[in-house]
């Protein structure tokens, strides 16, 4: 009987042997930061410790960041954090060492041992993303946190919150300010973009709602500290005093339309306001101001933070160069951004004749690059700061030619072109091109470079962006040209992804094709080719990803949507015919060309959003990703496993 089942079990192995299938493993586990040297970024928020003037919190898209000395250095705080998205910090004055923070998909965490570790906080919070969270100064057992359509209260440090107002009807980023006098709480709560605030003096039970269409929209509130009748209001036109608490208002003649206010709650006199990076300064509570100076970027700053102990120390933030320093009213500045890595990376591309050599580029216009895969960084240029990045390409030469589409206030965008590796730059697009989003290099020329356009048409240079082509798209391609894949074995075939439609080329752009997927706006389309096996396409469209056998022509559904979300990228490693996709809610898919399986390997990336995919070309399993602000991380490798699943055999007496 023994030796019966033994040869079934044999037969068994054979057969299935013959029906292997690959599944995925992970060689090393997860992810890893590759960003040092890539120090700044986009800094939410920032805070001092009250009874520690050294020690200082800034909130960013990846983390929660401390420094003991004053911004010399930075370390991650985000033990038991699960999202590393930080919207706002605030700290009990009373123990400092008792911390909370306001995140993007997760809620309110609360650290009792100064941020070493983290515990959520969300029970009664019907809403987990808080924009805002503000403690009550004289019974920091109260506390308010805001969220798009709720303003919420505990009464016992977090453990559970209550709605106190619906705020639906507003819309704008909603923040709450709060102030003393006589000993009481006033509690004021506004939303930017909006022509209303609100006021409560029973600490949120009920709301007095002022300033009702009287100017333009809201864009900021300080109320001192101490007096809740001083408040301070810039709306889009003008600036506003009211000593009061908001029953009256006097309105300054000042010729500047500041951004945003900051009172120094020392010297209440003193009252700072920024327009774009230069920053004000009155002495006499905002009757005049005189310019104090500017930060060395041109990026408009974000949140200027007073020294407690020494009024001529400033820290500045903004949305691109992370933290700035001036211990002299504004003549010189420093950076104190060491080990804050939470750039915003829009674009990643190889140098393809140095597969080692990558280029970063970021929102905020830098663009670094790194000769090792990316183990360490160094910044190219801020020649293009305070313009927004959308798509780098490097064009391979012996001083490699550089191209980027620019994205201006406006939502318009130019290419741009250096010859010098970064050190100049100049406009390189035709006149007749409103917008450029896609650039991409002929894989088998690289002088030829072509550009997606928002014309319905895509242009082409044979000579390094000199002298361009227009090659008009069909009336049916609505919209702007979000991605551009060129064969590798046959550049004539080109293929274009738009807003709403793609479409494929044979003859280098002369002729269309529409191809039968539907793209969804805003998730544009992303189309990549197999470079092996050219035959082989994957597009994504509404219902998921799509792939084709036949250079596009037709086409079958690879990938549910209802497996993965919604996807914004794909990238192709041919090193191990695997497929990456990227999703918008923040992690990475992966599945072999075969599509037999399918596997989350999000871990590591505390849902981080991916704004841009590149396959690692010297280690097949290996990829980069470009985050929304987290920089880039990286993958140690993944690998292929033959596994064998036997059926299970039951022993029967």
């Amino acid at each position: 009987m023994i030796q019966k089942y033994l040869l079934a079990i044999s037969f068994i192995m054979i057969c299935v042997a013959a029906f292997v299938s690959p599944v995925y493993a992970l060689s090393e586990n997860e992810w890893f930061q590759t960003n040092e040297g890539m120090d700044g970024g986009v800094i939410n928020d920032i805070i001092f410790n009250p009874q520690n003037s050294n020690v200082l919190y800034a909130a960013t898209k990846n983390g929660l960041y401390i420094t003991e000395n004053g911004g010399e250095f930075w370390f991650q705080a985000n033990k038991g954090l699960t999202d590393y998205h930080v919207n706002h910090i605030a700290i009990n004055p009373h123990m400092p060492e008792q911390i909370y923070v306001a995140t993007k998909r997760e809620g309110v965490f609360r650290s009792n041992d100064g941020g070493s570790s983290w515990q959520v906080k969300n029970n009664g919070l019907e809403e987990l993303d808080v924009l805002t969270i503000e403690i009550d100064s004289l019974e920091p057992s109260i506390i308010f946190a805001v969220t798009k359509h709720q303003l919420y209260k505990s009464i016992d440090y977090g453990e559970s919150w209550n709605p106190v107002r619906e705020i639906y009807a507003l819309e704008g980023s909603f923040q709450i300010r709060h102030a003393i006098k006589d000993g009481n709480l006033s509690v004021w709560f506004y939303s930017d973009g909006t022509r209303a605030f609100y006021k409560s003096i029973d600490c949120g039970e009920t709301w007095e709602m002022f300033f009702d269409n009287a100017w333009g929209s809201i864009k900021n509130i300080e109320v001192e500290k101490t007096n809740s009748d001083r408040i301070y209001l810039l709306d889009t036109h003008w600036f506003f005093r009211s000593e009061d608490g908001g029953y009256t208002w006097f309105k300054h003649d000042t010729v500047f339309m500041f951004d945003k206010l900051t009172i120094n709650q020392n010297d209440t006199s003193l009252i700072y306001a920024i327009k774009g990076n230069e920053i004000f300064k009155s002495k006499n509570y905002g009757d005049d101001f005189i310019a104090y100076g500017s930060s060395p970027g041109i990026f408009p700053l974000k949140k200027m933070l007073i020294h407690p102990q020494d009024q001529e120390c400033l820290y500045v933030t903004s949305n691109g160069f992370g933290i700035q320093k001036t211990e002299d009213n504004g003549e010189n500045w420093v950076e104190v951004n060491k080990n804050i890595h939470a750039h915003e990376i829009v674009s990643l591309t190889y140098d393809s004749r140095k597969t080692n050599t990558i280029y970063a580029a970021t929102s905020s216009g830098w663009i670094y690059i790194s000769t090792n895969q990316g183990e360490s960084w160094q910044l190219l240029t801020t020649a293009l700061s305070r313009r927004r990045i959308t798509d780098i390409a490097i064009s391979s030469q012996d001083t490699p030619v550089i191209f980027v589409t620019i994205g201006t206030e406006m939502s318009h965008s130019k290419l741009f072109r250096s010859l010098d590796g970064g050190e100049t730059w100049e406009i390189v697009e035709p006149s007749r091109i409103f917008a450029s989003h896609a650039i991409r290099i002929d894989p088998t020329s690289s002088t030829t470079v072509y550009v997606g356009t928002d014309r319905k048409s895509i242009i082409k240079s044979v000579n390094l962006g000199d002298d361009w082509t227009f090659y008009e798209m069909p009336p049916s391609a609505f919209g702007w040209i979000s991605d551009l894949a060129i064969n590798p074995q046959n550049p004539e075939t080109i293929y274009v992804a738009g807003q709403f439609y793609y479409f494929k080329s044979e003859n280098g752009g002369s002729d269309w094709e529409e191809l039968p997927i539907y793209v969804s706006y805003p998730h544009y389309g992303c189309i990549v080719i197999d470079p092996i096996n050219t035959n082989i396409v994957y597009a994504l469209g509404y219902d998921g990803v799509f792939k084709s056998h036949d250079h596009g022509n037709t086409w079958k559904l690879f990938i549910r949507r209802e497996d993965i979300g919604v996807a914004n990228k794909l990238a192709y490693d041919p090193g191990t015919e695997s497929l990456y996709i990227s999703i918008d809610t923040g992690g990475v898919f992966i599945s072999p060309a075969s599509g037999e399986s399918l596997l989350d390997i999000s871990s590591g990336l505390m849902r981080l959003k991916t704004n841009t995919l590149l396959d690692n070309t010297s280690v097949p399993g290996s990829v980069f990703v470009g985050t929304d602000g987290g920089g880039v991380y990286r993958t140690k490798g993944f690998k292929l496993e033959n596994l064998i699943y036997l059926p299970m055999i039951h022993n029967h007496e």
